[in-house]
């Protein structure tokens, strides 16, 4: 099994439209598409989908050889099933092809063209349908647009690929909005297998049981999503050590290696990722704040400062973040830049769109940031970890829905965890780096009553006082890892920022939980791995700190 890369370039002619979702500039009722250094894009989507319309309408004709549809679902895989319908299947296979945007070769002018609909009637315009649209050339121009589809396979099967795409490429005579007015016509649309290497990396022993490792990231990614509204979702700038664990499962499995039965990949700990310019450590959701400075509320009865109300974290200023960072060291992540995208189905053969298919996402673009991951193999068998360190080091294709590539390199630091710190009155403040499933409504009459138990059955230790925020997480997490005939129910998460204040607890206990993360959520009663709950240690979650000490509720 090689990677390959196959490079495709497309001609158009003037006009063509690839829409953007940012807002147009005065006079214009759509703008073009942008990358960030203002060259127009095609959308890898959109390519995608038009190769893969071709494709199968070729197969259905029985032109080609050996085209099937069961061959096509292993290029281009399949989708999870609807989640409103209980038997569905819940698992989508990824596919062998990763699409690129296409990059236009020149910067993006600007250029308006008019639309508009006559009335079959009078022959005059109809009124209010006029639309005023943006274009990156004149009129009659042709542009250059090139970019990549990776491909998972040997050789001799990318030729064979790269010739049926050309036979589909030659059924698509335009591409784009507007297509009946004229919009997109394709003048050419070429593709050449490059050189590739062989998927199984070389042999790479970590220096240590835990490496950290510095992440590059080619493309916007879209991981984590949270659904901002019915068809809008915005994907986290933290990518789930889940995630990236999944992308290298896929890698191995394409090297004929099943790691659904594999100990010692189950066994790998791999963080979330983070930008390396974000900070350490969460901040305590405990942390209030008023005009006199900032104070924190365990172990105390009120949210005063100085004797005055303070304000929780909800209500902060950008101020009083300046300020914490500049006094305790404690910040915000910075805002990341972001890249939206509108997505809607379309139906083959009327190639119209399919209706209630059209949502929107909020792609986190990398803009030439790196991230950070931890990698611990203190798990894994000694024999396996320069495999599964190989690989990773190897670089991985296909993470998220925009298919980024990674690229690791390993950084020379040591890795020590902060040993857990003792307060004064002999307790011990645990914070929740990253959030997870702690406990169930049906652990006990209140939350309290559930984290008491929990940390009692966990580490032996009384809950002294608790500041916590939880959130329900459903949806097709809450379908996928629904076990076979059970109802749905979403899972009840603690968000990190969340912050127990203990007293005897068991350090040795405490010491290896901040190493390896909170242990394997129980739901139901029963114990879970990863194929009924994602949020596991090994995928990131539940990683604790233990260092807190608590800042004084007097003027600082």
């Amino acid at each position: 099994m090689d990677r390959i890369e196959i490079e495709t370039r497309l001609v158009l002619r003037s006009p063509f439209l690839f829409p953007g979702t940012g807002a147009p500039r005065f006079g214009l009722d759509v703008a073009a598409l942008r990358g960030r250094d203002d060259y127009p894009l095609l959308p890898a989507e959109q390519i995608r989908g038009v190769l893969s319309h071709a494709l199968r309408d070729m197969a259905e004709e029985g032109v080609g050889e050996g085209l099937t549809g069961p061959w096509l679902d292993q290029l281009f895989g399949l989708p999870s099933g609807d989640i409103q319908d209980p038997l569905a299947s819940n698992e989508p296979r990824r596919g062998r092809l990763v699409f690129t945007d296409l990059r236009g070769e020149a910067p993006a002018q600007s250029f308006v063209a008019h639309r508009v609909a006559i009335d079959t009637q009078t022959g005059a315009a109809r009124s209010g349908a006029l639309v005023t649209a943006e274009l990156v050339a004149p009129m009659g121009a042709t542009v250059a647009f090139a970019g990549a589809i990776t491909v998972f396979a040997a050789r001799p099967q990318a030729d064979l690929l790269a010739s049926r795409l050309r036979a589909a490429a030659s059924r698509v005579s335009a591409i784009g909005s507007m297509k009946s007015a004229g919009f997109g016509e394709i003048v050419s649309w070429n593709f050449t297998v490059r050189p590739g290497r062989a998927l199984a990396a070389a042999w790479r022993e970590p220096a240590a049981e835990r490496v950290a490792l510095a992440v590059s990231i080619d493309r916007p990614f879209l991981v984590n999503a949270d659904r901002l509204a019915d068809n809008v979702y915005a994907g986290s700038p933290l990518i789930p050590g889940g995630a990236i664990k999944g992308a290298l499962a896929r890698k191995l499995a394409l090297c004929g290696l099943d790691v659904t039965r594999d100990d010692a990949f189950s066994a790998l700990g791999v963080s979330h990722a983070r930008p390396l310019d974000w900070p350490r450590r969460v901040a305590p959701l405990s942390l209030v704040a008023n005009d006199e400075g900032f104070g924190d509320t365990l172990g105390r009865q009120a949210a005063q400062v100085g004797g005055k109300p303070a304000r929780f974290q909800a209500d902060w200023k950008a101020s009083h973040w300046t300020d914490l960072a500049s006094k305790h060291g404690l910040q915000r992540p910075p805002a990341m830049a972001r890249v939206e995208r509108a997505h809607v189905g379309i139906e083959r053969g009327g190639a119209t769109a399919r209706d209630q298919a059209l949502f929107f996402t909020q792609a986190v673009d990398p803009a030439g940031r790196q991230w950070r991951v931890e990698v611990d193999f203190g798990r894994v068998p000694a024999g396996e970890r320069g495999r599964l360190h190989g690989a990773l080091l190897d670089g991985l294709d296909g993470v998220g829905s925009t298919g980024a590539r990674l690229d690791f390199q390993e950084l020379p630091e040591p890795l020590e965890d902060p040993p857990p710190q003792v307060r004064a009155d002999g307790t011990i403040a645990v914070t929740l780096e990253t959030e997870t499933v702690m406990a169930q409504p049906a652990d006990g009459a209140t939350a309290q009553d559930a984290y008491r138990s929990y940390w009692q059955r966990l580490v032996g230790a009384e809950l002294v006082d608790f500041c916590a925020e939880q959130a329900l997480r459903g949806g097709y997490l809450g379908m996928r890892f629904r076990r076979e005939g059970a109802a749905y129910r979403p899972f009840l998460v603690t968000v990190a920022g969340s912050v127990f204040l203990l007293r005897g607890v068991d350090a040795a206990a405490l010491a290896v939980l901040v190493r390896q993360g909170l242990p394997a959520p129980v739901v139901d009663g029963r114990p879970t791995d990863w194929r009924s709950c994602p949020y596991q240690p090994e995928n990131g979650w539940g990683r604790i700190r233990a260092d807190w000490l608590g800042l004084s509720m007097e003027v600082l």
